[in-house]
């Protein structure tokens, strides 16, 4: 009775492990693609299919292996889409505070100069 019980929970770990293994493979694909709508809801989905891994907790050595790989790469998707994001931050931080100042000159004293000059 308790091999059969062990055994069907092995399986089940399994498939919840390669459940996870294609997320995984389709985060990678939303993110070189860079879509982000489908990139929230794999996230969410990773998430979920996490929660019902570690309910199943006697896994194994490979599976936990297996199981940690996965997350390294998951990690490493998330951290260069976060610096990513970062240096699109930045940029628009730059953008933004250079209208700003472009439109402060056109407003300011100096306007009919600056028009005199750019047309």
């Amino acid at each position: 009775m308790t091999e059969q019980h062990t055994a069907k929970t092995s399986r089940k770990s399994d498939d919840l492990l390669e459940k996870l293994r294609q997320i995984s493979d389709a985060l990678w694909d939303a993110a070189q693609k860079r879509e982000v709508g489908r990139l929230d809801e794999l996230l969410t989905r990773r998430e979920n299919t996490l929660q019902e891994v570690n309910c199943l907790k006697p896994l194994n050595e490979a599976q936990r292996r297996t199981l940690l790989a996965i997350q390294a790469a998951d990690k490493y998707v998330m951290r260069q889409l976060e610096n990513e994001l970062n240096v699109l931050d930045r940029r628009l931080a730059g953008v933004n505070r250079r209208k700003g100042a472009a439109a402060g000159y056109r407003n300011g004293k100096t306007a009919k100069s600056y028009v005199s000059r750019t047309g």
